[in-house]
């Protein structure tokens, strides 16, 4: 327990934890909540397909128990990293001075990670929970034998994901306490570190070694999860137009995610850099290129997937450049008026979605 003073009771760690991260996780709301309300607003009548949808793949595995092990595992790592992602809202690293310094045992701080971590997935877990609800209240007939063991899945699904995510910030703990490895006792190669080039030096470096945790989190989960509105058409009752739908709604969320946080962690260190000799034009289209890389490779698969579909080639043309144009657009423009920034950025979202409605004949 922590007391301060003149106060009647005294704050233990957990309340001071539990406020720190609700505040943190109200704020990172209010910066949402425009997308939120966006989406809420696309999905419509439809919210209860879609909450449906993202427990269709993990039911429709239980009729098959091999299937049914790698659905779990593939749900819980993949809402694990969701945490993992907003780890820093969770537990700031700075926090690691103050639960050295103060008598906090192990168990308060497991505690303490396990009540906020559940806080956290509370939203996802309510939408699983609804969906879960909506197929079970149904009771398809493909369904019916594996209901029980259906919603004893959810429940492990998300009970699981906090487990993982909880070790992970023991683990991060450990590193940050343990002392720092020592370095190679080589001499330093002049020759080696005049053959460094410059975008592996600013860039991947940063990203390899974790100089930039959030960036390589934000384009991590963004490769993971673009590609996988591709398979939504085979795996939920989605169809192909709303799957696209959802793609460039989603990629535009990742390309201004990537960006913001690219500035955040990997802009001081390109500052530092301006009096060197480097090519500055070309780090910043490097950069630009990262940060589109996720959205960018997966709007190539859907292209390639549209192929062989009965499309309209001239909107799925624009549809490609609109959502190109937009999210270059959003880095380049990024920071410079809010009040422009949004309504730009509100404008490519509906006019993306708009043209990916109208993609498939």
């Amino acid at each position: 327990m922590i007391d301060f003073g003149n106060q009647e009771r005294p704050i233990s760690y957990r309340q001071i934890r539990r406020r720190h991260c609700l505040a943190e996780l109200r704020n990172a709301l209010r910066r949402w909540g425009v997308v939120l309300t966006m989406f809420a607003g696309i999905a419509g009548a439809g919210a209860p397909v879609l909450a449906a949808g993202t427990v269709f793949p993990l039911f429709w595995s239980m009729a098959y128990p091999g299937w049914a092990l790698v659905a779990v595992l593939a749900y819980s790592l993949a809402i694990g990293l969701l945490l993992w992602s907003a780890r820093q809202l969770l537990w700031p690293r700075t926090w690691v001075e103050i639960e050295r310094i103060l008598p906090i045992t192990p168990k308060q701080i497991l505690v303490s990670d396990l009540e906020i971590l559940s806080i956290a997935l509370l939203p996802f877990g309510l939408v699983m929970l609804a969906g879960a609800s909506l197929l079970l209240s149904q009771a398809p007939e493909w369904l019916r034998p594996f209901s029980g063991r259906a919603a004893l899945s959810v429940v492990l699904v998300l009970m699981t994901s906090i487990g993982l995510s909880a070790l992970g910030l023991r683990r991060l703990r450990r590193q940050m306490v343990a002392p720092p490895r020592r370095l190679n006792a080589q001499p330093f190669s002049t020759t080696a570190a005049g053959e460094l080039h410059w975008s592996t030096a600013l860039m991947w470096r940063p990203l390899s070694r974790r100089m930039a945790p959030r960036t390589f989190a934000a384009l991590l989960a963004g490769g993971t999860v673009l590609p996988m509105t591709l398979f939504l058409p085979r795996l939920t009752i989605i169809d192909t137009t709303q799957a696209l739908m959802l793609f460039s709604a989603l990629a535009l969320v990742v390309v201004t995610r990537v960006d913001a946080l690219a500035r955040y962690e990997l802009g001081p260190l390109h500052q530092q850099c301006r009096m060197l000799p480097l090519k500055h034009l070309a780090l910043k289209r490097a950069l630009a290129g990262l940060v589109i890389a996720p959205a960018a490779i997966a709007l190539v698969a859907w292209l390639l997937k549209l192929l062989g579909a009965p499309v309209r080639p001239s909107v799925l043309s624009i549809f490609m450049i609109v959502s190109l144009v937009g999210w270059i657009l959003q880095i380049r423009s990024a920071n410079r008026d809010a009040a422009s920034d949004g309504a730009r950025w509100f404008l490519t979202l509906i006019l993306g979605v708009a043209l990916a409605s109208e993609v498939i004949r």
